[in-house]
């Protein structure tokens, strides 16, 4: 037996399984098939600003400098911990995925080539929960930042792991 719902969605009880249980048959009409699309690209949005949110802050840094940074680091500040880098040569991106602990700050750190060391503030306020991105470009004499908005939930979802 077949039942239709508003939606133009077919359930179909099949004996075999029992009285209750029933599958999803999609109608053929085409509002339906749009909606149900549009409902499955939702749920997967959703479900990306969710992953995204478990990830924290990304960082990315951009070497324009024109020379090797060694020793690259970006450090939550306070309690939080130290994430490590491969060196970066003239024209490489990098990115890495911080957690923020407490209310705390994230620096980036690097030695440059005349073995100087440099530190220099990506995010000045940051808490637990946060998600959002930070990027630093290291230009020969000044790194440039920015940051999107920190907050609870970062509305990029999956596009953040792509690009």
């Amino acid at each position: 037996m077949r039942k239709l719902c508003r939606a133009g969605i077919f359930f179909k009880t099949i004996p075999r399984l029992g009285q209750g249980c029933k599958i999803l048959i999609v109608s053929r009409s085409r509002p339906s098939r749009i909606l149900l699309a549009l409902l499955i690209l939702f749920l997967l949005y959703v479900s990306g600003v969710v992953v995204r949110h478990l990830y924290g802050i990304m960082v990315v840094v951009d070497n324009e400098s024109g020379e090797v940074l060694r020793e690259v680091a970006v450090k939550v500040v306070a309690k939080g911990k130290r994430y490590p880098l491969p060196d970066l040569e003239p024209g490489q991106t990098r990115r890495v995925f911080v957690k923020p602990v407490g209310e705390s700050a994230i620096d980036l750190e690097f030695t440059g080539s005349k073995n100087l060391r440099h530190t220099e503030m990506l995010a000045g306020y940051v808490e637990d929960g946060y998600c959002g991105k930070a990027t630093a470009t290291v230009y020969p004499s000044r790194v440039e930042s920015r940051d999107d908005t920190f907050g609870i939930i970062y509305w990029k979802s999956w596009l953040d792991f792509v690009w």
